[in-house]
């Protein structure tokens, strides 16, 4: 992947990404379990999850303007590797069935 200076979220995502669907992680969301998100990530061909990296704060609108939804999986805030760990887990229970 070759990223010019100006490359911004949105064009990464048009340009490089081309995904069916985003969805984004954050305590902001509406809840879901891991579970039902892996089973359901795993129908699509090209998904993208987006996971909220941040120590305090949230996604500004701009970026959250990109996803189709947002889903939290926990009150409290998760370190992303957690959560990518965990997704991961699910989405290949579906995937290598």
């Amino acid at each position: 992947m070759d990223l010019r200076p100006n490359t911004n979220f949105g064009d990464l995502l048009k340009e490089f990404v081309k995904p069916e669907i985003v969805w984004g992680f954050s305590t902001t969301g509406t809840f879901k379990s891991l579970e039902s998100i892996g089973t359901d990530l795993a129908s699509y061909t090209n998904g993208c999850v987006v996971i909220g990296g941040f120590p305090k704060g949230y996604f500004s609108k701009n970026i959250d303007s990109y996803f189709n939804k947002k889903f939290s999986i926990s009150d409290m805030g998760l370190e992303s590797q957690i959560i990518i760990s965990r997704l991961l887990y699910e989405f290949e229970k579906n995937i290598l069935v």
